[in-house]
């Protein structure tokens, strides 16, 4: 993350949260999207809003003080863009 390293200097910390689709409103607007990501999650359920937000609170305490321009996966690792790629890769096989 470029801004990592730039704010770094000044004391400030960087971070990006990337997480697994949560049962919203706007997600249910998507065709399929909360029905199928618990069967292909890891953990086969959705993440859930408080548990990103606690990813988000242990960011910015000092228990993550040493840490700067990552960027972390909450959820059972099903993101949009691992079916992205795969799509791509099964058009890419025909």
């Amino acid at each position: 993350m470029l801004y990592g390293g730039k704010l770094g200097q000044k004391d400030i910390r960087v971070h990006a949260i990337s997480s697994d689709p949560f049962a919203t409103r706007a997600a249910s607007g998507f065709d399929g999207l909360t029905t199928k990501a618990p069967s292909r999650a890891l953990v086969r359920r959705l993440v859930t809003i408080e548990e990103v937000g606690a990813a988000c609170v242990f960011l910015a305490s000092d228990y993550a003080v040493a840490m700067t321009g990552k960027a972390l996966y909450v959820g059972g690792r099903y993101h949009i863009l691992d079916q992205v790629n795969a799509n791509l890769d099964r058009e890419s096989l025909t």
